[in-house]
């Protein structure tokens, strides 16, 4: 039995992602927090009688669960992913199905590329994302492609004498289809970028902070501006989002509670798909005197996947099983 008043007073002053069911278990509405705490007590103060929809859907609330993330993007990015996969009655769905944007660097090229992508494909890029703040990314990837002057185009190969595009001319890129650029050399900085978009990001961020000094000095405001706004993309695409993993792969991650007095256990089940968490379930099982948590665990792995039709690619364990054939 779900004792909603000790589960509000456990709420933590984190940011995240919270879930109210109905009495039938189904989720009637995600949202996110700066602070859950403060955030989910609302719907059943002052709040969950105002307006009148939030005071029906309050109404049918019959428990709640949330997930923690480290900042409020992670949040937002978290929520949004929830809204798609369980399309709650009471949220306001989006019907353009809007998706937020990743970075995608083109490694199956022999000279890599830098792009913006909504979709993940299996194609050997490497991504990177998502990200909440879009007109960040856009900034970044200007930067980006300025600093080491990338290749722009789409082509994979040239024929002898072929003629650099517009963006050769300006040296905006570094002429490729010459056939004169240092592979090694452009690879290097494909791999100082990668570590940028990793978090890595002192060196380019120091390098920004002196632009804009300069700027700033010759009395060319405009350009330290510019200077600024590109510090403040480089910050908020290099922020690590932990709902994310920076894989395109899909995995179950499987976690066990300890073993209750009563002789109770939970198994909660996370889903990964296509890199992104989109949900999670739990499993109560009935445990045997002397039963060991791993061994609750390995149970319910036989039990559980027996009957799924879809498996993933992946199962992730706290640590390991006896027979994990």
């Amino acid at each position: 039995m779900f004792d909603l008043t000790e589960n509000l007073k456990n709420l933590p002053a984190q940011p995240g992602v919270y879930l109210h069911k109905d009495k039938y278990g189904e989720i009637i509405y995600v949202g996110k927090a700066a602070s859950l705490r403060n955030r989910v007590r609302q719907y059943f103060g002052s709040y969950g009688r105002g307006d009148p929809k939030v005071r029906v859907m309050v109404g049918k609330i019959a428990e709640f669960e949330y997930i923690v993330t480290k900042t409020e993007i992670e949040a937002l990015i978290l929520e949004n992913t929830l809204i798609k996969r369980y399309l709650p009655r009471y949220n306001v769905l989006l019907r353009d199905d809007k998706t937020y944007p990743y970075i995608r660097i083109t490694l199956s090229e022999d000279y890599p590329r830098i792009l913006k992508t909504r979709t993940l494909k299996n194609d050997g890029s490497r991504y990177f994302g998502p990200y909440a703040d879009v007109k960040a990314v856009n900034r970044i990837l200007s930067l980006l492609n300025d600093i080491y002057q990338l290749k722009r185009c789409s082509a994979g190969t040239f024929p002898p004498g072929f003629r650099p595009c517009l963006n050769g001319h300006i040296n905006r890129c570094r002429r490729i289809c010459t056939g004169e650029v240092d592979r090694d050399a452009y690879m290097g900085d494909i791999h100082a970028i990668m570590a940028f978009l990793k978090g890595q990001s002192g060196d380019v961020i120091k390098f920004l902070k002196e632009k804009m000094a300069e700027a700033s000095a010759a009395m060319q405001f405009e350009e330290a501006a510019r200077y600024r706004d590109y510090i403040s993309a480089a910050r908020a695409v290099t922020e690590k989002q932990r709902v994310e993993l920076l894989s395109s792969g899909s995995m179950d991650i499987v976690l066990s509670s300890r073993i209750s007095e009563d002789g109770m256990a939970q198994v909660t089940v996370f889903f990964v798909r296509d890199g992104r968490l989109t949900g999670r379930e739990f499993h109560h099982l009935d445990v045997a005197e002397g039963d060991q948590k791993m061994q609750v665990v390995a149970a319910f792995l036989t039990q559980y996947y027996s009957t799924q039709t879809v498996m993933p690619g992946e199962i992730l364990l706290e640590e390991g099983i006896e027979d994990e054939s």
